[in-house]
């Protein structure tokens, strides 16, 4: 589905109150996208809602706010709203322990705002190129990018040390990237649970099949072998 943007009027005096906004200004900073000190001025849909995997849909905001100094700010958020049976609260909390578990082992994930009825609320991972373009410059210019291969065989490291078990196409589907640095941003059912009693070789097997050029293939091999 298209995105559509739906500006709710900026309020003149700074009552941090806006008609009809999807969340009040106390809700946005009890969930840390604002400042105690931040005042609201607008909220905007700059992502309409549209399915973002099989058991999710996104719709992502932009808010914009002053801080003390009086500067205006924007800052951009998602809201992921599970859409599948069973328990959802135990699917939320599957995801959370998930991205957490990550993070701790030194893999980039969106910042974490909170949860509400069903939905996680994140940051917002400015991509201005999508993962599969790199990996076609990369493999196909010839663009041996050290720091990239580097972080890609990072993480295929870590899941597969950790025994996670994504299924095909594998984890680059998982991955924005924001011009310097991979994220990942799908911790849903098709990453599988992590299990470091049985580490596999899964992800790497999949980094590999996506690389044809065979200087990639090496360096890639040799970083993820130098990380376990």
């Amino acid at each position: 589905m298209a995105g559509r943007v739906e500006d709710i009027e900026s309020h003149s005096q700074i009552d941090g109150t806006l008609p009809n906004q999807p969340f009040s200004e106390e809700e946005l900073k009890t969930m840390g996208v604002l400042d105690p000190s931040d005042t609201l001025f607008a909220i905007s849909i700059f992502l309409g809602s549209q399915r973002g995997g099989a058991e999710t849909f996104i719709e992502g905001y932009s808010v914009t706010f002053q801080n003390p100094s009086g500067e205006i700010s924007e800052i951009k958020f998602l809201r992921k709203s599970i859409v599948t049976f069973g328990d959802i609260d135990q699917k939320i909390r599957s995801r959370e322990e998930k991205r957490r578990y990550l993070s701790e082992r030194g893999i980039r994930v969106p910042r974490f705002f909170g949860t509400k009825s069903g939905d996680i609320f994140e940051e917002f991972i400015e991509s201005p190129v999508d993962v599969s373009s790199i990996v076609r410059s990369i493999d196909s210019n010839g663009q041996m990018n050290e720091d990239l291969i580097g972080q890609l065989s990072k993480i295929a490291s870590v899941l597969d040390g950790e025994g996670f078990r994504p299924v095909s196409p594998g984890f680059l589907g998982d991955l924005v990237f924001d011009g310097k640095v991979f994220y990942f941003v799908d911790f849903g059912s098709d990453l599988g649970p992590p299990n470091p009693s049985q580490p596999n070789s899964v992800s790497i097997n999949f980094l590999l099949g996506a690389f044809h050029n065979p200087k990639v293939r090496e360096l890639l091999l040799k970083d993820y072998q130098a990380e376990l």
